[in-house]
């Protein structure tokens, strides 16, 4: 009898405890399945945010292609230009070649005769003067026409030797600082020679002094245009050639522009945004 009461409290006390689990293992199964509604989750926003990620891979690789093409582009058509302008400096010497070629020729006894002229009644040291300084004047005019050209060549040099892992090259301030010294020294050479020139031939013309009052001596008055242009305005843009814009500066002396950027011959400290310049 007491054996049947004993097994009889612990059944009882049994289903007591299984009562008292019961809340809890719904509790554990509902954390459970929690757990892993939100395991899922993440899962499926991981899977999102690499997918998203592939993409923007693949767009930015599409862009990196896409610059190189337009790079090599840049390059053919810089190439192309160089050649052009050296097919043009080309037909220029053939053209005053031509139109050497094309003036009479003196007889030669018209020519000795000119000759024993000179040596007879040499000029004034005043006109050898005049002839000596407006031969500076039309060298020194030539040289700021070239300077252009001559600028390019050199900052093409430059670009490509960085390219090629050069070293020793000078910054790119004290290049253009450099470049701007020139020009400017040059512009002062030439309107001095212009101005002694004048002053010359207003001295020969006071003083009644004969000299050839040829075309090729009168000064040209292009010498006025081939100013430099401090009011011109700063172009701003990006490092990238694609923002350019569609009416880019044209060529001129004020601007060059490189990989880098524009730079102002009046201001070498100052870049903005290879390949025109602006005036």
């Amino acid at each position: 009898m007491d054996r049947q009461v004993s097994q009889f409290a612990d059944n009882s006390s049994l289903r007591s405890m299984k009562e008292k689990l019961e809340p809890l293992r719904r509790e554990f199964q509902s954390a459970v399945l929690e757990y892993k509604k939100e395991r899922e989750e993440l899962f499926r926003c991981f899977a999102q945010l690499f997918q998203e990620l592939d993409n923007s891979a693949t767009e930015i690789n599409t862009c990196i292609y896409r610059m190189q093409d337009v790079s090599r582009k840049c390059s053919t058509i810089e190439d192309r230009m160089t050649d052009l302008f050296y097919s043009i400096t080309i037909l220029e010497d053939q053209s005053h070649n031509d139109l050497s070629s094309w003036r009479p020729t003196p007889a030669p006894d018209t020519l000795a005769r000119d000759m024993a002229e000179d040596m007879a009644d040499p000029s004034p040291p005043i006109v050898e003067e005049l002839y000596n300084r407006f031969g500076d004047y039309k060298c020194y005019l030539e040289q700021l026409h070239n300077f252009e050209s001559t600028f390019h060549e050199e900052l093409h040099d430059r670009d490509s030797q960085r390219a090629n892992g050069g070293t020793g090259l000078s910054s790119d301030e004290e290049f253009f600082e450099q470049q701007r010294k020139l020009r400017t020294q040059l512009m002062k050479d030439l309107d001095q020679a212009k101005a002694d020139v004048a002053s010359l031939r207003q001295q020969c013309i006071k003083e009644d002094i004969t000299f050839k009052e040829a075309s090729f001596l009168a000064v040209p008055d292009d010498c006025d245009s081939v100013q430099p242009d401090d009011s011109v305005s700063q172009y701003t843009g990006s490092d990238s050639r694609d923002n350019l814009g569609p009416n880019p500066p044209s060529l001129g002396f004020g601007y060059v522009e490189s990989w880098e950027g524009y730079y102002d011959f009046n201001d070498a400290s100052s870049v903005s945004g290879m390949i025109p310049w602006g005036a």
